[in-house]
């Protein structure tokens, strides 16, 4: 969630006397519809920036600004994933935006890279066939809390990131996934299944 990007930067910054990082004016860049900047990427208008904030280590100045900060981390999503995907990106029939979103779920769906390609497959063969994703994931999403135990009655709310009633992929990403998450969704390894399951630990 975006809010966590927040707290981890804001954290960072708060055991340097000297920096003038303004928290809440970050988490307003990123949570609200996506503001102007100099990045080269195809954000959709009125979108909030989730999925984009690319999960890396940085080394900020003390005097960084929030707008200096979000430049920084938008530039490396382009550097790191845009770019080197662009050819397969452009192939797809989803859109930066519909992609990053699907590696998002991936990212909060499944604990071990090696499992995401077979994951992906399910999923993108659940869109592509007009299922519904039935992931657990959205559905934690729209409680704002990954370790919310769901039930019987949270699979009936009527909400867009309930993918049990609703079919195609969310309104927005719910995580910011990492470079070979995204790369899993461009290429997934193909398989049988359409249906998966996982242990306590995470293992399908």
């Amino acid at each position: 969630m975006a809010t966590e990007v927040e707290s981890i930067i804001s954290e960072t910054f708060a055991t340097n006397p000297q920096s003038s990082f303004d928290s809440d004016k970050f988490l307003n860049l990123i949570t609200t519809t996506a503001p102007d900047t100099t990045v080269d990427l195809p954000i959709p208008v009125g979108k909030p920036l989730e999925g984009y904030l690319f999960p890396d280590t940085y080394r900020f100045p003390s005097d960084a600004t929030a707008e200096y900060v979000l430049h920084a981390i938008l530039e490396n999503f382009r550097t790191k994933v845009y770019e080197p995907h662009m050819q397969e990106i452009e192939q797809s029939p989803y859109t930066l935006y519909e992609i990053v979103t699907l590696a998002s779920i991936l990212e909060r769906e499944t604990k071990h890279s090696e499992d995401r390609p077979v994951v992906a497959d399910v999923l993108l063969k659940r869109l592509d066939n007009g299922w519904a994703l039935q992931t657990d994931a959205t559905t934690l999403y729209y409680f704002g809390d990954w370790t919310h135990d769901i039930t019987a009655a949270d699979l009936e709310i009527d909400s867009p990131y309930n993918t049990r009633k609703y079919t195609g992929i969310t309104p927005t990403p719910i995580a910011n996934p990492g470079e070979e998450t995204v790369r899993a969704v461009l290429f997934p390894q193909s398989n049988e299944y359409w249906y998966y399951i996982s242990d306590a630990d995470g293992n399908l």
